[in-house]
């Protein structure tokens, strides 16, 4: 066979590729597709595949996409507006598998990404990009107690990773902002859907790094952790403190805050415990009402304090 495709989007799941254009020569049980093009999520897409089906099937493919828009790929696939941006991404790999377990564990090649403007503007999951997300959200938040979104805390992200039995594995991983910058090393293993990334990011001295390095003033290291699912990892955060030990990773600055300045923030209110119901007579009369508290209305919960309203009071304190 020899099919040509031009269509103006063609659709799979989540994902539509517009203004397709594909040519495939099919002949004695191989496909060669020597040209893929079209756009996908506003950015071009380039490639070229061998498939086989004689025997084992196997996949052979070469893809580069550039300035694929980050806002429109996350929404599409987690539903969420998280993060925006722009993607470059080269991936050249090889599978063969008799079902698609098989050929995703058996994934070997190489590739490089490269994210550039990245303005998160919250971190959350359903993409394989939550881990970048949210260490991007977790640095915003330390270095400006912002969640991010506003301009100041847009971050260039790169990596090159080999691809050996369907695990991705980076020694390259780098983060550039105005707020910090850093470095790390990690693997994911897609069959498992699963990352286990460390690191060090530099953030900028303001005045909680300041207080959370108990008085350390300058530039402060922070390791970092990303692990668990790929599309819902945790990011935890370290503190070095002034004595170079390294405080235990906790993934909030509420946490953080709390563990390192115990006894001077303002404590949080705690939900009041319902009244132990009368236990009903057994001599067959009526249980007695339960004791008043008074003819006044409770009062209603205050909310958790955010770690903006934690430093105003603490200013204030001090």
């Amino acid at each position: 066979a020899d099919v040509t495709v031009l269509s103006e989007a063609i659709e799979f799941g989540d994902y539509r590729l517009d203004n397709a254009d594909l040519h495939a020569l099919v002949q004695n049980g191989v496909m060669t597709a020597d040209r893929v093009k079209g756009n996908l999520f506003g950015g071009p897409v380039n490639g070229h595949a061998v498939i086989r089906a004689d025997g084992q099937p196997t996949l052979r493919t070469n893809i580069v996409l550039s300035a694929l828009d980050v806002a429109r790929a996350v929404k599409a696939v987690s539903g969420q507006d998280l993060a925006g941006g722009k993607l470059n991404m080269h991936v050249d790999f090889g599978a063969s598998g008799l079902s698609p377990a098989d050929l995703v564990s058996s994934l070997t090649g190489r590739g490089d990404m490269r994210i550039s403007g990245l303005d998160v503007k919250k971190g959350g999951g359903g993409t394989a990009l939550a881990g970048v997300i949210g260490l991007v959200s977790a640095v915003n938040q330390l270095g400006g107690l912002s969640a991010g979104g506003s301009g100041d805390g847009l971050a260039d992200v790169g990596l090159s990773f080999d691809i050996q039995d369907g695990v991705a594995t980076s020694n390259d991983f780098s983060l550039t902002s105005q707020l910090g910058s850093g470095s790390g090393a990690g693997r994911v293993d897609l069959a498992a859907w699963a990352i286990d990334f460390t690191g060090n990011m530099t953030v900028e001295a303001n005045l909680l790094t300041t207080l959370l390095s108990k008085g350390r003033v300058g530039r402060q290291e922070i390791p970092f952790t990303l692990k668990g699912a790929l599309d819902k990892p945790s990011v935890n955060l370290g503190i070095k403190p002034a004595s170079g030990q390294t405080a235990p990773a906790v993934d909030s600055l509420q946490q953080m805050m709390q563990q390192v300045l115990p006894g001077i923030l303002p404590s949080q209110p705690k939900p009041q415990p319902a009244p132990a119901p009368q236990p009903a007579p057994t001599d067959g009369t009526l249980a007695p009402p339960p004791p008043q508290q008074g003819t006044q209305q409770p009062s209603q919960p205050k909310a958790p304090l955010t770690p903006e309203q934690m430093i105003k009071q603490l200013m204030q304190g001090m």
